[in-house]
């Protein structure tokens, strides 16, 4: 058997990475607080629990809108990751996995890892292509790590030279206007990525061209090292023609 309250409370936590994470993921960023956009759109159920040792089965509502499902189950697995990097005996796993949350998924993250620790437990999650097994020292581990990083954003409007944009993997590289800042570079939203696709200026696509765009910098400051800016690409304001 397992503590109910210890077993809501876990199971809530993971869902609430979840719902953060996704709507993080689909929007570019989350508000400072208030409602989590599209959370109806990740409600995981329990279906079932497992035989041998205690567990749960859980799977995404069947009359949720098919055009999230796959989106839903790749940011599942994104969240196992997350978590198993958390634990790491590797901490650059964990500073690589971490340029990806925003403080309210990191928030979310550090109760799941608290609950865990403050009551011994370890953790088992599989999904269809992994079998993660966390012990007592990777939770403990885990604690201690999202306890003590913090991730601050500031969104800013750059003016500069678009170098490269990947639509597939919605990755970006801009040249500031300002020679003397560095190139910048990061992940861009749905949202910027349908702009780009769309963007065809006298038969030439915005490639080299000048533009101000709106961008999510996140410093993310983790333990004992020093913080590092990433950049996520919010959307083109203009594209000179």
């Amino acid at each position: 058997g397992i503590a109910a309250d210890f077993a809501g409370k876990v199971l809530e936590h993971f869902q609430d990475i979840i719902s953060k994470q996704f709507a993080s993921n689909e929007l570019g960023g989350l508000g400072e607080r208030g409602r989590v956009p599209l959370k109806d759109m990740t409600t995981l159920m329990i279906t079932g629990v497992t035989q041998g040792s205690f567990g749960f089965l859980l799977d995404e509502l069947s009359d949720q809108m098919q055009i999230f499902d796959a989106a839903l189950k790749e940011m599942a697995a994104e969240v196992i990751h997350l978590i198993e990097s958390s634990g790491s005996v590797n901490e650059e796993e964990f500073e690589k996995a971490a340029e990806d949350l925003d403080p309210r998924s990191l928030s979310a993250l550090r109760d799941f890892f608290q609950d865990l620790d403050s009551n011994e437990a370890t953790v088992r999650i599989v999904d269809d292509t992994r079998d993660l097994s966390l012990d007592e020292d990777a939770i403990h581990r885990a604690r201690v790590r999202t306890e003590a990083t913090q991730i601050d954003e500031t969104c800013d409007a750059i003016s500069g030279t678009l170098l490269g944009f990947l639509p597939e993997h919605r990755r970006f590289e801009l040249r500031p206007i300002n020679r003397n800042e560095e190139t910048i570079y990061g992940s861009a939203t749905k949202e910027a990525t349908e702009q780009f696709k769309n963007t065809i200026i006298n038969g030439a696509l915005a490639i080299g061209r000048p533009c101000m765009i709106r961008v999510l910098q996140r410093t993310v400051r983790p333990l004992n090292r020093p913080p590092r800016l990433v950049y996520r690409l919010q959307e083109f304001i203009r594209i000179a023609e």
